[in-house]
């Protein structure tokens, strides 16, 4: 069977082809206003919606982070932390202990390298293997000293005419046979006395030897290492009875001093910095102060995921740092915590309006 609806007959349900219905009273009436309120809770999400997008339209708005200056604290030395007075979020000042570190392989490391400086010491030293060729330099010497005196009294005995010049030629050949002698014992002598290309490598790794020593000697007592800045400590890397390698991160320290608000603006509201006198930064919970720009807009880049939202945008942000009037409350004083930053209204002529 098929049923068919008239449009009269779909307009008045109280009637069936011209047939008054009657129908009874409801057991338990239920008021209007309830159904409104099931329509109201229903719609919400899309009022907030709604809300969200004009209230965006109208205000230039922008998430940001609260932002510190962090320096990392690195090992100077391999070794093993006996000892860490620090926890994460303490407050220091310069100079105060933060760890105590050794290397109980010191002793160990020092024996092969006492052993290799005895046996370089031991190395015969330069000129050691000169001193026969002196005493042929000596011997040298006196031969030709000994010769210039015959020649001498050869000269003599020409003069009286007891000598031939072939007395005088053999004088002087002797004499000549002297010098080249004592030339060639110097320069034999002078050779023995440069030290060999061995011997040099020998004693710049003597050197090398001695510094280290001297550095493990005075890393042989445990060490406490010091802060070299003032602030708060936002990471530890480090627990007791931790081996550490040189150059290891330790920590990183923070100083609040520093602290600043570093936002992400959407482009199209570059505008809003070059008027920037009304920025307000509001914290969680509600607490809001003024703050000011530092610097000129210089980076873009896309905005944190952390600080997006279901009705983020993502795109490139230029990057922005802004200085509070008044100093940070310490309560807030929290790296990385999110923030909202005002920009006031997208048309000047609005915020006439508002009183």
């Amino acid at each position: 069977m098929r049923v068919r609806y008239t449009p009269s007959e779909s307009k008045d349900p109280l009637q069936d082809r011209g047939v008054k219905i009657p129908y009874a009273p409801a057991k338990r009436v239920f008021p209007k206003w309830r159904w409104y309120l099931v329509v109201l809770i229903v719609s919400s999400p899309l009022w907030f919606f709604l809300a969200k997008v004009g209230l965006g339209l109208v205000w230039a708005t922008s998430p940001g982070i609260v932002y510190m200056d962090k320096t990392p604290i690195n090992s100077p030395m391999s070794g093993v932390i006996y000892k860490v007075y620090l926890r994460e979020g303490q407050k220091i000042l310069s100079g105060d202990l933060m760890a105590k570190i050794g290397d109980p392989l010191l002793d160990v490391k020092r024996k092969p390298l006492l052993a290799e400086r005895e046996g370089l010491l031991r190395y015969p030293p330069v000129g050691s293997a000169s001193a026969p060729i002196r005493q042929a330099v000596s011997l040298s010497e006196k031969l030709l000293n000994q010769e210039k005196a015959y020649l001498s009294r050869i000269q003599r005995l020409i003069d009286q005419g007891a000598a031939t010049l072939a007395d005088l030629n053999e004088a002087l050949g002797r004499v000549n046979r002297a010098e080249s002698d004592l030339l060639r014992a110097r320069a034999d002598l002078a050779l023995a006395q440069v030290p060999s290309a061995e011997y040099r490598s020998q004693m710049i790794r003597l050197s090398q030897i001695e510094g280290e020593l001297a550095a493990m000697d005075r890393l042989m007592e445990d060490i406490d290492l010091a802060s070299p800045i003032s602030g708060v400590v936002l990471e530890l890397f480090v627990v007791e009875n931790q081996p550490l390698a040189q150059g290891a991160p330790m920590a990183v320290v923070a100083d609040p001093h520093t602290a600043s608000i570093v936002t992400f603006l959407d482009p199209r509201d570059l505008g809003m910095v070059e008027g920037g006198d009304s920025i307000k930064v509001r914290f969680p919970g509600g607490t809001t102060v003024d703050a000011y720009m530092d610097g000129r807009p210089s980076l873009a880049q896309p905005t944190p995921s952390s600080l997006s939202t279901p009705l983020t945008d993502i795109r490139q942000s230029v990057r922005l740092k802004l200085r509070t009037a008044v100093p940070i409350p310490d309560l807030f004083l929290v790296e990385g915590l999110p923030v909202t930053v005002h920009w006031g209204a997208r048309w000047k002529w609005i915020e006439r309006w508002l009183p």
